[in-house]
């Protein structure tokens, strides 16, 4: 696959202080862009900086995508971007359970639409997602869990089946959806359900690494409405191929998406 120009580019890269994010830092830096990072925590901050070697080419901003204060500070921080990577999420957030939409689907979905809205008003138009092989859609749409007490694990099925609606909210926009499949990453964390704890294991050892993630995502073709997902069995590492975009239920979802933000007042 031809790598895309990177060369002399604006790019973002949210949630770029550790796992895939700071792979597509690393691996874009080498292709010469001008990067803008997100992160929200400083936990990992530090050994992201000494990765990058504190190079005058990239520079870290905080953002935390479950605050709109934050969100807005950092839009007012920035312009445009040649590329939006939107990376950041999160898959279980500090504190309790709570109705939805809850903390996990408002950093992951709500806060992501945030931004995307307003990088596009800003001029950013070529934006690349990342979703999940354990994306799911509520088949009452979004709106009717508005109040309802769901679990994690759903709420995060729920945030990214979301995102991977947003190429039909977003009709302006070249949204590009990618779902990476299994990688040697600590997402799932120490508070995992048992099963979770062992799928990650077997991430850890299946899965492809983030470095390889990053390559195939920023030089898959930046086109709107494509959704590209690993080939092979259970969808591990292999080369991104496209799969197809059904806009007709996409369109639906994003409608519903939209409908549970009114109801909510979270716009």
């Amino acid at each position: 696959m031809g790598w895309m120009d990177y060369k002399g580019k604006k790019v973002l890269i949210t949630g770029a202080s550790s796992g895939l994010g700071l792979a597509l830092a690393l691996f874009l830096q080498e292709k010469g862009a001008d990067l803008v990072l997100t992160y929200c925590s400083e936990k990992h901050l530090s050994s992201a900086l000494d990765s990058l070697g504190g190079s005058g080419s990239s520079r870290f901003l905080r953002l935390d995508q479950g605050d709109p204060e934050s969100i807005g500070s950092f839009l007012s921080e920035v312009s445009t971007f040649d590329f939006a990577f939107l990376n950041a999420g999160t898959y279980f957030p500090s504190g309790p359970a709570e109705s939805f939409p809850d903390s996990t689907f408002c950093i992951n979905a709500i806060g992501t639409y945030r931004l995307l809205k307003g990088l596009l008003e800003k001029g950013t138009v070529c934006f690349t997602l990342i979703t999940s092989m354990n994306r799911a859609w509520p088949a009452q749409g979004f709106g009717a869990l508005f109040g309802k007490t769901i679990s994690l694990r759903r709420s995060y099925a729920y945030s990214k089946e979301a995102l991977s609606a947003f190429p039909s909210i977003f009709p302006g926009a070249r949204v590009k959806v990618v779902e990476p499949g299994l990688m040697k990453t600590n997402i799932y964390g120490k508070r995992a359900p048992k099963f979770w704890k062992m799928a990650n294991k077997l991430a850890l050892i299946f899965g492809w690494k983030p470095s390889e993630a990053a390559a195939e995502i920023a030089s898959a073709p930046s086109l709107d409405g494509i959704h590209f997902a690993p080939k092979g069995p259970f969808r591990l590492r292999g080369q991104l191929i496209p799969l197809p975009y059904d806009w007709d239920q996409k369109e639906k979802e994003g409608k519903s998406f939209l409908d549970l933000l009114e109801r909510t007042g979270l716009t």
